[in-house]
């Protein structure tokens, strides 16, 4: 486990894997039976069941505590991806061809409008992997990520969902050492 502290009284970790998700999952279950309206890709059996069965690479769960409680969860998964010729390190919701839904289990009563901000500079920091790109789709109306992205001034994009939004120091074609963020249904403001 990797961890940085953030503002306040935030701190951000990830761990990987079934052993990570044996770790965090009383947390997990603390959050989701909060949930008004759980789904099944919201419940840490489903990510076991996709690490187990049909992803073979790591899943990372990146893990947003305020205080001593966790109040997002956060699965990824790093793949490499080519784009226009040249191959990235692509980090997303856990991808299998069966897997059309995704969500982070986010406690919305808990997370603020800058704690978004918190993981990607923790993304950004941690040392356990290079990455280029962080896509997130397959996300439905009702999930939890949408809600909070859009707290955090990322509205959905109804035209498309292939959307992104470039990191603040340039953008992909101009400067492929600078990360940026491929959210895809959502842009900036």
């Amino acid at each position: 486990m990797f961890a940085v502290a953030g503002p306040g009284s935030i701190t951000v970790s990830m761990v990987k894997g079934l052993k990570g998700l044996q770790d965090i999952k009383p947390d997990w279950d603390r959050i989701h039976s909060k949930l008004e309206n759980p789904t099944y890709h919201q419940d840490w059996r489903w990510m076991a069941a996709l690490q187990e069965r049909l992803i073979e690479k790591p899943i990372y769960f990146v893990i947003l505590k305020r205080g001593s409680d966790v109040v997002a969860i956060l699965p990824l998964q790093l793949r490499k991806t080519t784009k226009a010729g040249i191959t990235i390190d692509h980090l997303s919701f856990p991808h299998h061809s069966h897997v059309v839904l995704s969500d982070a289990l986010v406690d919305l009563k808990q997370v603020g409008e800058t704690d978004f901000e918190a993981i990607l500079d923790f993304l950004e920091q941690q040392s356990e992997f290079r990455w280029d790109e962080i896509g997130l789709v397959g996300i439905d109306s009702r999930a939890l990520i949408r809600e909070w992205l859009m707290r955090c001034g990322i509205e959905l994009e109804e035209v498309s969902n292939s959307a992104y939004f470039d990191w603040p120091e340039g953008s992909f074609d101009t400067n492929l050492s600078k990360k940026f963020i491929n959210i895809h249904q959502f842009i900036r403001l």
